[in-house]
């Protein structure tokens, strides 16, 4: 057979070749139609809350392999990396509780691989949150020994949760719908029968026998006491009322008495003959309960009112205050007591503000302000003018509060006026004792200097004297010489005796080095005489200080000593002075025999007079002594000068010294 002409070759070849680029086009379309279904696909299970999956599992358990994960494996807290990574990982994530059922499966599916792989189980984030993933998947044989799976896991935690809610809520149902203490009925009229709802009717606190009663079972588990009256109460319904409403007692087989609650409409026929009575009952005994226990406690805080009402009017009737209450206005709602020339009803309904001075308005209208509106407490001495002349009072207001609110205040007003006058004399005193002790210092340093540059001075001329005289008595030999030495001993005794007179007067030396010098000379002076240790140990300036205040310290160092020297039984004595700002300290310590204090004789002035200097300038005295455990004076005062306050505080009272 011939060959097609050439021509008629090409022409063939080239309509497969057309053909062929027509169905490589064609096959182009469908496989970008197939990649964009594939990619739609994979975006759709990407965003459900589902993850796909694909593993290779040995048949004989040995080896696990993920050959491809989903990107939804992140709702579950997890990366398609990770699992890829590790594929452990798919076991690490699932609930320790869930591993014994999930390692069964599999064992079941691997050796039957056409059972499907299907469990519900929790699957645990790495930080440990807990969701509940369906896992469904197929068995694929790809080889003797390989089978792969290819499956989905589906979140279905929101399922699972509702489930949960969802039968708690049928439980609840159920209590609901079967309550012990609820129950309804409907009474036969004509029949006297009555249908219960339940065989657990409140009525009898058991299951009954059957579930329609007859109405005389009903009335045997009223109680005896109420029984007649509920009778009446239906029969008057049933004649000639619609509506049956009451309350009553049953007793229970366990002989406890409830209280029930019965509502019910009647029914009647065409002629208005009552036919049917039906309505509902439950036990109130819990709301009755605690009605009776309320009444209780209403009776018994009203009992305990009144007797804090009682006790609140015999407080305020024996107390010597003015206790007043006020309310948010500041008006008078009650007072116990008022001064002269003023009654109680004179007060009530007034502001406290119209008692008031116009000095101390202001001052007391800011004390109210800050405990109505803050609930401060607050304290302030006034003065209030009555018929009979003026009270000194002292005030403390305090707030009201009740139900957490201010509501008022109440104010204790104490009449100080008696204690002023004692203050103002005390200050008076006191003042008048400073004088005298100053006067008393002044003529110790006159009568000091006097002995001084007067006696002193003519004594050691006379010393002079009687040494010229030895003098020329030794060259002649005189027979009298013995005597005039016998005589210039004595007047050396006298100039001694006379400056230990002045220094007991007052050391000289005070006023011309000053108050340090002055205990070292007093120290000096222990050593000399008396062979006592006195150690002064002084910190501070006292340059400064009043001199009626440097004497008083000075006393106090003298006399603490003194008593160290005469009772203590100690070698010596140690003495610290020290100031520190505006306070001086003054301490004297030994190691002696000590003393009981409360054993003390009002005739040992010594320790009386360290007390009463130091309380005369405004400071304390604190002795601590004990028998065998030695003793420590703790001196504190003031280092400005209480003359100044005393003088300040009677000129102001100076009008009411009387």
């Amino acid at each position: 057979m011939d060959s097609p002409p050439l021509e008629e070759q090409i022409a063939q070849l080239e309509r497969q070749l057309s053909d062929a680029k027509s169905r490589f086009s064609k096959l182009q379309c469908e496989n970008r139609d197939l990649t964009a279904q594939l990619s739609s696909l994979r975006n759709l299970a990407n965003n459900l809350p589902c993850f796909l999956f694909q593993t290779l599992n040995k048949i004989d358990g040995t080896e696990f392999s993920m050959t491809y994960v989903g990107s939804g494996i992140q709702r579950f807290g997890y990366t398609e990396q990770a699992i890829y990574d590790q594929p452990d990982l798919m076991i690490e994530m699932i609930h320790p509780d869930d591993r014994e059922s999930y390692f069964a499966l599999v064992d079941a599916c691997l050796n039957d691989a056409s059972m499907p792989f299907a469990i519900d189980m929790r699957l645990v984030s790495p930080s440990g949150d807990v969701r509940w993933g369906r896992v469904r998947s197929s068995a694929v044989r790809i080889s003797d020994d390989f089978l792969q799976y290819n499956g989905i896991c589906i979140d279905i935690t929101e399922e699972k949760l509702t489930a949960a809610r969802l039968s708690e809520s049928e439980s609840q149902l159920r209590l609901a719908l079967t309550p012990r203490d609820f129950g309804a009925f409907i009474w036969d009229l004509t029949t006297d029968l009555v249908t219960l709802n339940s065989s657990l009717f409140p009525a009898f606190g058991r299951p009954t026998d059957s579930e329609v009663i007859h109405v005389s079972e009903f009335f045997t588990a009223v109680h005896p006491d109420d029984r007649q009256r509920v009778r009446e109460v239906l029969e008057r319904v049933i004649a000639s009322e619609n509506a049956f409403e009451d309350q009553f007692r049953v007793v229970w087989p366990d002989e406890s008495i409830h209280y029930l609650s019965d509502r019910a409409v009647v029914q009647r026929d065409a002629s208005g003959k009552a036919v049917l009575m039906c309505g509902v009952c439950w036990d109130i005994t819990p709301l009755e309960q605690a009605r009776g226990e309320l009444e209780n406690k209403v009776v018994e805080k009203s009992v305990e009112l009144e007797a804090i009402s009682a006790r609140w009017q015999a407080i305020s009737d024996c107390s010597p205050d003015f206790i007043m209450t006020l309310d948010r206005d500041g008006v008078t709602r009650y007072i116990n007591r008022t001064a002269p020339g003023l009654t109680v009803e004179d007060v009530l309904g007034r502001s406290m503000m119209d008692f008031a001075t116009p000095e101390d308005a202001e001052a007391i209208t800011e004390h109210m302000r800050a405990t109505l509106e803050n609930g401060e407490m607050r304290s302030w001495e006034t003065k209030f003018p009555h018929g009979d002349g003026i009270l000194d009072l002292l005030v403390r207001c305090s707030p009201l509060v009740i139900d957490g609110e201010i509501q008022g205040a109440v104010i204790a007003s104490t009449d100080v006026s008696e204690l002023r006058k004692m203050q103002r004399r005390q200050a008076h005193d006191e003042q008048l004792l400073r004088e005298l002790w100053q006067l008393q210092e002044k003529e110790r340093q006159l009568t000091a200097l006097e002995i001084h540059d007067g006696f002193v001075q003519y004594v050691v001329g006379a010393q002079f004297a009687f040494d010229a005289v030895r003098y020329r008595l030794q060259d002649e030999q005189h027979p009298a010489l013995e005597d005039q030495a016998k005589g210039l001993e004595m007047l050396r005794s006298a100039i001694t005796e006379a400056r230990r007179t002045i220094s007991r007067l007052r050391p000289l030396v005070i006023d011309d080095d000053g108050l340090v010098e002055a205990l070292h000379y007093l120290a000096a002076e222990e050593s000399d005489r008396y062979e006592f240790d006195a150690a002064i140990d002084c910190t501070g300036d006292y340059e400064d200080l009043d001199p009626l205040l440097m004497g008083a310290m000075f006393r106090i160092v003298q006399e603490g000593v003194s008593n160290v020297r005469r009772h203590s039984g100690a070698a010596a004595a140690r003495v610290k002075v020290s100031r520190e700002g505006d306070r001086i300290a003054i301490e004297i310590q030994d190691d002696g025999k000590g003393f009981d204090l409360s054993k003390v004789s009002n005739e040992r002035f010594g320790v009386r007079g360290i007390i009463e200097r130091a309380r005369l300038f405004g400071g304390s005295a604190a002795i601590d002594s004990a028998p065998g455990k030695g003793t420590r004076i703790q001196v504190k005062l003031p280092t400005l000068a209480r003359q100044t306050e005393l003088h300040a505080l009677l000129q102001t009272m100076a009008p009411n010294l009387d």
